[in-house]
């Protein structure tokens, strides 16, 4: 019975590593609508754990890297420290992916239309 159990844990843990990553392309946002925004803003604010989500300049379609805004200070306090959080854009099978320029965490972006980026030849 043990060696059943052995045998079926190998295989398990074999069959995990030949399942292969997908590849994850460069990719770029098709639209900056106020609904991408707003899609963009859900995903993101559950990674950074707030709900008020300002974008940096820059959020265009077409972009491939989103810079989000610190927080602006608390009343009492003069100046911050916080920095901006910065993602890169990159497309996994047909979901649009940002991955933490800092941290690398991949945060999918469901309903987030975005595009591989052709590379110039």
């Amino acid at each position: 019975m043990r060696r059943l159990c052995l045998a079926g844990a190998a295989g398990l843990l074999m069959s995990a590593c030949a399942h292969e990553r997908t590849e994850m392309v460069p990719a770029m946002l098709d639209s900056a609508s106020p609904e991408q925004v707003g899609r963009l803003s859900t995903a993101l604010s559950a990674h950074l754990g707030r709900s008020n989500i300002k974008f940096g300049p820059g959020l265009v379609a077409g972009a491939g890297q989103l810079t989000v805004s610190p927080p602006p200070p608390a009343d009492l306090e003069t100046h911050s420290l916080a920095m901006p959080e910065t993602y890169r854009l990159v497309l996994s099978d047909t979901m649009c992916v940002a991955i933490h320029q800092g941290s690398a965490a991949e945060i999918p972006l469901p309903g987030v239309l975005c595009s591989a980026v052709q590379k110039a030849d």
